[in-house]
């Protein structure tokens, strides 16, 4: 399809079977984008811009075999909406930014053939994530049973792992698999740290991760409004662990999932529509559920979206312009608490570019308008206007007589008459006509008030 597209067309046939938009200016898939396609069993949407996708832009693509969307930008995959496509088989993910697999990312997978994950940015993930994959539960299961099992092909090269202990698991997975489940690229490498950057998984010995232990000299700090204070957090873990403090509601606390710390801010933003993406603390990240509260500013009551595991980022269209809304997100289903709610108002309904646009079609339009002219009357009015009349009334009297104008019989017309053509229609004289004009302007000056000067358009 055309490489200027920016979202999905509408008036897609229903009961057309693949499609494929590639290299084109799709930035995200929003809810319902194939709603009315539901014979769709191929979808190719490889090397566009997409950076977001919505929980439910699969929906209603229960016979989805194929989804390819190598090349894109996606940091993160909504998981649970392939729950809404039973039947997908291929699956390709390659060459975009995903950074984490949560630990039932593929639970709603059950006959994938084809997982592409190669060339992303995963770094750490948990064995956990395959093993509630229900094509391995499967062939485990039919392996028992000694029956046969189809292969499953799977592709994570060229990501850059970080062997540490927290990967001990996953490559103990990565070492330990065989048909049916198959390896595109068995040997992966690690990236870091540097002791084993470049070596492969089969070559490192990875030992388990010490919980991290955290004490301090003073557990409570009380300090006089003004006056510093230094506060020591003592840590013990494998791997080295990373420290932060987070400030909230005026004083310093430890981890807490009921008062977890959200960061939200607005990625992306248009007239009609909001792309938000959030940050949090949790304990266990990978089966953390998020509520969004949006709703107009004033509206007591906000709409409620319910956002799964391993997501962070969330769109909404169909917005009014030149509108103030409030937007909020939470866990779970608690109340929204100051610093996890963004107020923003969308743009004006006519931006100045399309203004801009508009004008400049606008004088496009009056340019055409002005070369659809015929040659003859450019001709024409750029002449003295009496010359022009002088001559328009000559050929009168010679119509008149019953002269035929040279080049036969044939009737000419404004329309036909060529610039410069035999009749001499608006052809330039030289000084004598202006002498005869002037010569009769004098002559009827006694008798006959001088006419007010007409523009030269006035003729036609």
């Amino acid at each position: 399809m055309s490489s200027s597209l920016r979202k999905i067309p509408e008036g897609i046939p229903q009961d057309i079977k693949k499609i494929r938009i590639e290299n084109s200016h799709l930035t995200e898939l929003p809810r319902g984008s194939f709603s009315n396609i539901s014979a769709l069993e191929y979808l190719w949407l490889n090397f566009n811009n997409i950076t977001v996708m919505h929980l439910k832009s699969l929906e209603y693509l229960k016979d989805l075999a194929e989804l390819r969307l190598q090349g894109n930008k996606l940091s993160s995959v909504p998981w649970t909406a392939f729950q809404d496509t039973p039947a997908l088989k291929i699956l390709d993910l390659k060459h975009n930014r995903l950074d984490v697999l949560p630990e039932h990312a593929l639970r709603y997978l059950p006959n994938l053939t084809y997982l592409d994950l190669s060339a992303n940015q995963l770094t750490v993930i948990s064995k956990e994530v395959f093993y509630n994959w229900p094509v391995y539960q499967k062939t485990q299961q039919l392996e028992r049973k000694g029956e046969a099992v189809p292969n499953a092909v799977l592709a994570l090269h060229d990501n850059p792992w970080i062997c540490d202990c927290r990967l001990r698991g996953f490559v103990q997975f990565i070492k330990s698999i065989g048909p049916p489940i198959i390896l595109m690229n068995s040997y992966l490498t690690c990236s870091s740290p540097k002791l084993r950057a470049g070596k492969y998984f089969h070559e490192v010995d990875l030992k388990s991760c010490m919980k991290p232990l955290v004490s301090s000299l003073e557990p409570n700090v009380t300090v006089l409004v003004g006056l510093n204070a230094t506060l020591i957090c003592l840590m013990q873990a494998s791997p080295p662990p990373v420290v932060w403090w987070t400030y909230m509601h005026k004083h310093l606390r430890g981890f807490n999932e009921e008062n977890a710390y959200i960061d939200i801010r607005i990625t992306k933003q248009t007239v009609y529509g909001i792309t938000l993406e959030w940050y949090s603390i949790t304990e266990n990240p990978g089966e953390t559920w998020y509520t969004l509260h949006f709703g107009k500013y004033d509206d007591s009551k906000k709409d409620m979206i319910y956002i799964g595991p391993g997501i962070n980022s969330y769109s909404v269209n169909d917005l009014l312009p030149a509108t103030k809304y409030e937007v909020c997100v939470t866990l779970k289903n608690q109340i929204p608490r100051k610093g996890q709610c963004i107020v923003f108002v969308t743009g004006s309904d006519v931006s100045q570019l399309e203004q801009r646009e508009k004008l400049v079609h606008i004088i496009i339009i009056v340019c055409a308008m002005v070369l659809a002219v015929p040659a003859g009357m450019y001709a024409c009015t750029t002449e003295t206007r009496f010359n022009c009349m002088e001559k328009c009334a000559s050929l009168c009297r010679k119509n008149r007589k019953g002269q035929n104008l040279k080049g036969g019989n044939k009737e000419s017309t404004f329309d036909s008459l060529p610039t410069g053509s035999e009749e001499g229609l608006c052809r330039r004289d030289s000084t004598d006509d202006k002498r005869k004009l002037k010569a009769g302007e004098e002559k009827e000056k006694p008798n006959k008030q001088k006419p007010e000067h007409r523009n030269s358009a006035d003729l036609y």
